[in-house]
């Protein structure tokens, strides 16, 4: 089994419940310069039910985020509960650093729409919401 990268949380497809996807390298994409490793789901459980899989290779994509909405037409999300934690403190920042998260994904790659800080108080709210979750 290929080394766990990252934990997503996702919505467990039996309970609807939160559930955690254990993320592992599944490609990369990108460009010569800036090459970024794709991650998929190698594994889904629920504590709330108790529902365990591993994911087939073809299906690494199958889970919904826990932590999405939308914003204006806009899908805006986090991965796990530090990925949107980290998020509400970068939009809410008045001086707003280069390097947002700490795989190095920085200011130029962000959506013009999250980075304008006329929707910075509407994307907070919506953010604290899926919190709240």
């Amino acid at each position: 089994m290929t080394a766990v990268r990252a934990l997503y949380d996702v919505r467990c497809v039996r309970c609807s419940c939160r559930a955690v996807a254990h993320m592992a390298p599944s490609g990369r994409t990108g460009t010569y310069r800036e090459v970024l490793v794709k991650l998929g789901a190698v594994r889904i459980s629920c504590p709330h039910c108790g529902y365990a899989r591993d994911v087939p290779q073809r299906e690494e994509d199958a889970y919904e985020l826990w932590y999405a909405t939308s914003f204006q037409g806009e899908r805006l999300w986090a991965t796990n509960r530090a990925d949107l934690d980290r998020l509400i403190a970068w939009v809410a920042a008045r001086q707003r650093p280069r390097a947002v998260f700490p795989e190095g994904v920085t200011i130029e790659t962000l959506p013009k729409w999250l980075k304008n800080g006329k929707n910075r108080a509407a994307i907070l709210k919506c953010l604290r919401r899926l919190r709240e979750t």
